[in-house]
């Protein structure tokens, strides 16, 4: 590590007690514990009395960073800040308790008041450093720094200057303040500004607010709030799981009727200038007011209140990620003037039908995955889909839910498997498989793909039961192929396929590796007889992979085929010489042990077809 002249590394001496020692901060602020000899010199002079500023040691939550390396200094009881310190970061754990605070009067950028450090000038509170119950930010602050208060849980009040223009990201989080007053001045309440204050119940919000960020007051206490006229953005969640948004139906948000951009709802709806952009409440039920045209993007993204929406008729827009994580939304009715359903906007609900109407002609890429797209966690996709017969840009065919014009070149695009047809056909017009189409499919018995895909894209086939058998154009030549079922952690059917020249390539490599991977053999042995049988895109040492487990599993392989009288698949054993005649007889005797008629005559018959002078014994 390279340090600008002057500046020493965290805990290195340079006092002459003992050169060249480096301890970690843990140690730094532990040393009184430690017990070992060689460091009584630090115990004694470098900790417990004052030193220099040019030989500080590190302390949390303070973040003093005169290099990248170091996070925070201090020594005994006090805080010192040289002149060299040009960088500070609040801590996430709260002051620290008896320590003073000192900065050089030659640093030019930090000040203090002995309790906080600001900036020079003043105008920002960096952090707080002295714990304490109450505390008056200095006047002429025009900021309140990220994370300034941050942990603070021994501060119940807080009296905030005239002139303070705004709260920065999580500046109070999980303080004890219990109640505060915003000067008119403030203009900005950033993210998460209060976020977990357990015993913040009152606010007073000033009238000069304009912007209140995300989870600005979630999880606090706070019992009624009222929104200035001023207000010009506020996230919908920005009083989630507080008792005020639980009582928000009973008045406990208000926003002030002289607010020309909000209007707020008897049910707790939000609206932006006629437009929905939430619930501030916890209702389950909620029906979109008549006359809204357009749902907001994220508007109730994550409200697991939310059982079912009802949209008014003359709403033409839903936003990107409207609904998206209302893993309780279960109904939901579209209007027959919706036009656009933007992308995610029902992913990851719990919705199971939906109605497409004749006017819908933007449907955004994952709008309707409302099982998700985690293929380790896949949850029930949509079970039914009706698409108005006069809608000219989406289709169903063969279970498939198709947009017209949306694959490469002008083709169609298969965008869901909505079911519930098991035997499904790709269809030719067809060239592109959206993500995750078939993401949690049950249905799905036999799979045909044709040969002029020009696009499966990632986590297209991504089904949650196996898909037995799979159909596709090879060349020219359709080829009928059963899959075994293997756990999803080694089966991704995506992968079987893949595009190249606007062709389809199925990728028999990995089918191979699929198969020889099986532990049925009911499954395995049906696909290994059928790829030796067409071999192609088959090296030899593939081929003698699939004959060396039929010669090591010919017993159960045998009984497999007989006990389906496949007499054919015995035949061809036989002649590639994995199946040996003791095997054969093995299986013959079991079968009649067990009284298994269609397998005895196969295998009588297998050895009749075999003829004399095998010298087999064609008695029973």
């Amino acid at each position: 590590m390279h340090l600008p002249t002057g500046q020493k590394a965290a805990g290195e001496r340079t006092d002459g007690a003992i050169p060249g020692v480096r301890l970690s901060p843990v140690e730094l602020r532990n040393l009184a514990l430690i017990d070992d000899p060689a460091l009584v010199g630090m115990q004694r002079g470098g900790v417990s009395g004052r030193a220099s500023a040019g030989a500080p040691l590190e302390v949390s939550p303070v973040c003093i960073e005169e290099d990248p390396t170091v996070l925070g200094r201090v020594v005994g009881d006090e805080v010192l800040i040289g002149p060299e310190i040009a960088s500070i970061k609040a801590g996430q754990d709260g002051p620290v308790a008896h320590v003073r605070v000192t900065v050089s009067p030659d640093n030019p950028h930090f000040s203090t008041d002995g309790f906080a450090i600001y900036t020079k000038d003043g105008s920002k509170l960096v952090c707080m450093v002295v714990p304490c119950e109450s505390y008056r930010v200095m006047d002429g602050c025009r900021r309140i720094g990220a994370r300034a208060f941050d942990g603070a849980e021994k501060l119940c009040a807080v009296e905030l200057p005239c002139g303070l223009e705004s709260i920065g990201r999580l500046a109070f989080a999980k303080s004890g303040i219990s109640s505060i007053r915003l000067p008119d001045s403030v203009k900005v309440v950033d993210e998460k500004a209060f976020y977990g204050c357990k015993e913040l119940v009152s606010c007073r919000m000033g009238q000069g607010v304009q912007e209140i960020g995300a989870l600005a007051f979630a999880l606090s206490a706070l019992e009624r709030i009222v929104l200035p006229a001023s207000v010009r953005s506020l996230s919908s969640d920005a009083f989630d799981k507080t008792p005020a948004m639980r009582a928000a139906h009973a008045e406990a948000i208000q926003v002030s009727a002289d607010n020309e951009r909000y209007v707020l709802d008897a049910e707790g709806g939000l609206y932006e200038e006629g437009r929905f952009t939430g619930l501030l409440s916890c209702v389950a039920e909620y029906t979109v007011a008549a006359g809204c045209a357009e749902v907001l993007p994220q508007a109730c993204c994550r409200n697991l209140y939310l059982r079912a929406v009802t949209l008014p008729s003359g709403l033409v827009s839903v936003g990107d990620d409207a609904f998206r994580g209302c893993k309780n939304l279960q109904h939901m009715s579209i209007p027959e003037t919706l036009t656009r359903i933007g992308a995610h906007a029902f992913m990851d609900t719990a919705l199971r039908s939906l109605r497409l109407p004749a006017a819908l002609d933007d449907l955004g890429e994952g709008a309707l995955l409302v099982g998700g797209e985690n293929s380790a966690r896949m949850r029930r996709p949509l079970q039914h889909v009706e698409v108005d017969a006069r809608n000219e840009r989406f289709y169903l065919e063969s279970g498939l839910l198709c947009e017209r014009g949306a694959g490469d070149g002008g083709a169609d695009k298969v965008l869901l498997y909505v079911g519930p047809e098991a035997r499904v056909t790709i269809p030719d017009a067809v060239n592109r498989i959206a993500p995750y189409a078939f993401m949690g499919a049950h249905g799905v018995e036999h799979l045909i793909m044709h040969g002029h895909m020009h696009s499966i894209c990632q986590g297209a086939l991504s089904v949650a039961r196996s898909i037995p058998q799979v159909t596709v154009e090879v060349d020219g030549v359709w080829r009928s192929l059963p899959i075994p079922s293997l756990s999803p952690r080694f089966r991704t059917y995506t992968d079987l396929f893949t595009t190249e020249d606007g062709r389809t390539v199925f990728v028999f490599p990995y089918y191979d590796a699929w198969v020889t991977n099986a532990c049925d053999v009911h499954e395995f042995a049906p696909a290994a007889v059928a790829r030796l049988r067409d071999p192609v895109w088959m090296d030899e040492e593939v081929r003698e992979l699939y004959r060396g487990i039929l010669r090591r599993k010919q017993a159960m392989v045998c009984a497999c085929f007989a006990d389906a009288g496949d007499l054919e698949a015995l035949e061809d054993l036989r002649n590639w010489g994995v199946l040996e005649d003791a095997a054969l007889e093995d299986a013959l005797a079991a079968a009649v042990q067990e009284g298994e008629g269609q397998a005895v005559g196969c295998l009588l018959e297998l050895k009749r077809r075999a003829g004399a002078g095998t010298g087999l014994d064609l008695s029973i």
